[in-house]
């Protein structure tokens, strides 16, 4: 199991710059990883505002570290970068709903959709376990959407 990979550090350093407002230097670092792949750079040009530099940072973070658990940190992490609070949840209610249910439905009709008032920004959060509320009564009260 890999804990640490050079490209995931580099890209989060380029999300650091993209929010420090260095987004020229992120546009270094994102190609840098590219260039490593073999793949063509992102842009000719560096990044001209936060939000574009992001978008390329969090694409990259998406392919490069596929299947490595580190895409839901980066989507909570959206909801900050951005200063929107429901970015994350569009997305994930975009990739449930149109991505992947879209084939799920086409191919298999007779499962249930999954249901969108499940998808509100309180489940971002995750429950707390009960036996931390059971052994802490009047300390620890459950998250407000469990």
């Amino acid at each position: 199991w890999i804990v640490l990979r050079y490209a995931d550090l580099v890209l989060l350093y380029a999300e650091v710059l993209a929010q420090d407002g260095n987004h020229g230097s992120a546009h270094t670092y994102v190609n840098m990883i590219r260039n490593r792949a073999g793949e063509n750079m992102v842009e000719a040009e560096p990044f001209t505002s936060k939000e574009m530099a992001l978008d390329a940072v969090y694409q990259e973070r998406k392919l490069e570290l596929a299947f490595e658990n580190h895409r839901w940190y980066d989507l909570l992490r959206m909801n900050t970068s951005y200063n929107d609070p429901n970015k994350a949840m569009d997305i994930l209610k975009e990739h449930t709903f149109i991505t992947d249910w879209g084939h799920v439905y086409r191919n298999y009709q007779k499962i249930d959709p999954p249901v969108e008032t499940n998808y509100i920004n309180d489940r971002l959060i995750l429950p707390i376990p009960q036996d931390e509320i059971d052994a802490n009564p009047g300390l620890v009260n459950q998250n407000s959407s469990y």
